[in-house]
């Protein structure tokens, strides 16, 4: 009868010695984050997105051109109270050229978030932004499919966009 080796522990030292493989998600790649010059708002830019910014805007664009970002700020003058996102929002969707019904995804005083489709088909996504004396009009608008990378990009960029305080 031959003599049974001891398999078990070449098979359980087997196992520890294999190493585990870390990857980094493919579609993380890293960028960079955008100071305006006043040091007030700061964007994440995707790597090959054109970027420009001039007098009144920031504005991106997705190496195919289908997706793109605008950025525009506004000043409190002369008002009292804080600004509210919720009130500009409302104002905003009322001349949207809309087709169906507009998405409120995010409703709140400093951040309200809308999604719809227009005439075109292309897909929308405005935000506004305040800290009550600065009010943001960031708007994504897109002719890629829901699902597709590039637009992924694009509401991240949206997500990395703050108002900073000084």
């Amino acid at each position: 009868m031959p003599v049974k080796k001891k398999t078990a522990a070449k098979k359980s030292a087997a196992k520890k010695s294999v190493k585990k493989v870390v990857r980094a998600k493919a579609n993380h790649s890293h960028g960079g984050t955008y100071l305006t010059p006043k040091g007030n708002v700061s964007i994440a830019v995707p790597p090959f997105w054109f970027f420009r910014q001039t007098n009144d805007d920031l504005e991106l664009d997705s190496p195919t051109t289908a997706t793109s970002i605008v950025v525009s700020a506004f000043q409190r003058t002369g008002r009292v109270e804080a600004l509210d996102s919720r009130d500009s929002m409302e104002r905003f969707l009322g001349t949207a050229p809309a087709v169906g019904r507009k998405n409120i995804t995010l409703s709140t005083k400093a951040r309200t978030i809308a999604r719809f489709k227009d005439t075109e088909g292309a897909n929308w996504q405005c935000e506004f932004l305040t800290d009550g004396t600065t009010l943001l009009l960031a708007t994504l608008n897109s002719t890629v499919k829901g699902r597709s990378p590039e637009l992924q990009a694009g509401l991240a960029v949206l997500d990395s966009i703050k108002i900073v305080k000084k």
